[in-house]
């Protein structure tokens, strides 16, 4: 049985960060999850990632989560 892993990866900022700068950061946050788990031939399937995302009234002073947790396939699973 494979071993249960869970990555995270966390970005905040104190602007007036507006949703285009939201969206980009949270895509940017999520690949550098899938980056960190294929560091570890863990394939992490992008739909599996949970953004959280923080922010005022105003989009002001976010922060933003990204996390996955699972077993995921190694990368030599991937390949038969």
């Amino acid at each position: 049985m494979s071993e249960v892993k869970t990555y995270m990866r966390t970005a905040s900022a104190e602007a007036d960060a507006g949703e285009d700068a939201l969206s980009e950061v949270t895509d940017k946050l999520v690949q550098r999850l899938l980056e960190a788990g294929a560091a570890d031939g863990v394939v992490i399937p992008e739909n599996e990632v949970e953004v959280d995302v923080l922010v005022d009234d105003t989009l002001n002073l976010w922060d933003a989560t990204a996390t996955w947790s699972g077993t995921g396939e190694t990368s030599t699973e991937a390949g038969e």
